[in-house]
């Protein structure tokens, strides 16, 4: 599973929490509709899991931790 709502079956998605999907689907449209971002997270451009370590974070800038995700921006040169 990609997302902790739902999970990919067959090539067809299967919603496991409807309200987790809701909160999803309704912070999505603020960020499409309404260029939504929260102050912290305006230069993110990558995160990954707290239960998992890719090679590119040592590369990174890390900006915060929200739940179980880390975000980060490009290093500055």
């Amino acid at each position: 599973c990609q997302f902790s709502w739902v999970c990919v079956t067959k090539h067809q998605p299967k919603v496991i929490t409807n309200k987790q999907y809701e909160e999803s689907l309704a912070v999505a449209k603020r960020v499409f509709y309404e260029n939504y971002r929260l102050p912290g997270l305006t230069e993110a451009l990558y995160y990954h899991a707290t239960y998992v370590r890719p090679n590119w974070r040592r590369w990174k800038t890390k900006l915060t931790k929200i739940g179980l995700h880390i975000f980060y921006k490009e290093r500055e040169a």
